[in-house]
């Protein structure tokens, strides 16, 4: 198997009308404000979109995922589609 890389969009998808070379300008693929931002303007074009899940949100719940962070994350969708879910998969062994 091939080293994979995780990174940013790099080009706009003609397909839809977001920005996405705009929104991550300067941020990594872990910027989960950003994606909140993308996600939110994908759902106001596509309103089928109405949840986000978030697997494996507490392994990080107390740094990258703090309650702060998670409403930021949430504003940034509401703020282009008032109707988006973020979900979130928290396993229980994880947080006890």
């Amino acid at each position: 198997m091939a080293n994979i890389k995780c990174v940013p969009p790099h080009t706009d998808d003609p397909r839809t009308a977001a920005n996405e070379t705009a929104i991550f300008a300067g941020k990594t693929y872990l910027d989960y404000d950003a994606w909140g931002t993308l996600a939110g303007q994908l759902a106001a074009q596509f309103n089928h979109l109405v949840a986000i899940n978030i697997d494996d949100m507490s392994i990080n719940v107390d740094t990258v995922f703090a309650p702060p962070k998670v409403a930021l994350i949430t504003a940034n969708m509401r703020t282009h589609a008032p109707w988006l879910c973020l979900a979130s998969t928290i396993y229980y062994s994880q947080v006890t």
